[in-house]
């Protein structure tokens, strides 16, 4: 589901379907695809809840925004970092917004504090949990262009990094028109993601959520690799 919604994605933002697909592959074959598909994780669910909200916010579907913001919270409290997004480059106006936050921090609230009660745990110790990863930022900042911190995201991104970077350097004007083609979105939603890199232990593992914007990049220089080809062919 996570790479059928990155598919629709990038297509909604002019790409070509043959581009579109690349990109599929692209995450198909990452190594928290993988993961995801053979254990049961809620980060399966949480993924393709931040694909669906690109989607929403590129098509300007209320209705995608909407269930996005009412039932991520309950695959993942990181949910969270996308709420300033959605609430800064979505079509939908601030008030309304404001509203399903607020009717959706109620609705998750009141499932949590009733399953604490009735398994019995304390619900500071859940908080806790959730704010006990802010502890990890100083530390991993340290580390942060380590061996041990980058290979997990090198073995990631693999060689689908070359697609872009070719096209900078082979291409006249490509930076440029990629460049024009950056939504603000997407580089506020990088800089989230590297907070919840700092925040986590796995550093590959938090920037599998930029992996949809990541892949209209790649898309990007695939199509401008053919639009190439085409005009040197006549």
């Amino acid at each position: 589901m996570f790479c059928t919604l990155s598919y629709a994605y990038v297509r909604s933002l002019n790409r070509s379907k043959a581009a579109a697909l690349v990109v599929a592959l692209m995450i198909v074959t990452a190594k928290w695809t993988v993961i995801n598909t053979a254990a049961f994780m809620a980060d399966s669910l949480f993924c393709c809840f931040i694909a669906l909200t690109f989607l929403g916010i590129s098509r300007k579907n209320t209705a995608m925004l909407f269930w996005s913001v009412l039932l991520a919270p309950f695959s993942k409290e990181a949910y969270l970092f996308m709420l300033p997004v959605i609430f800064l480059f979505s079509h939908v106006p601030k008030l309304k917004i404001l509203g399903w936050f607020v009717l959706s921090a109620a609705i998750t609230f009141t499932f949590r504090y009733t399953y604490d009660r009735l398994t019995g745990h304390p619900m500071s110790e859940s908080l806790g949990q959730d704010t006990e990863h802010f502890t990890y930022v100083l530390n991993n900042s340290k580390r942060f262009l380590q061996p041990d911190f980058m290979n997990p995201l090198k073995a990631l991104i693999g060689l689908w990094v070359f697609i872009p970077l070719g096209a900078m350097l082979l291409i006249k004007g490509f930076a440029r028109q990629l460049a024009g083609q950056v939504k603000p979105y997407m580089i506020v939603w990088l800089l989230l993601v590297v907070l919840q890199m700092l925040m986590s232990g796995d550093l590959a593992r938090m920037f599998y959520l930029y992996l949809p914007v990541y892949g209209f990049f790649v898309a990007y220089a695939i199509d401008a690799w053919r639009q190439q080809n085409r005009t040197l062919a006549q």
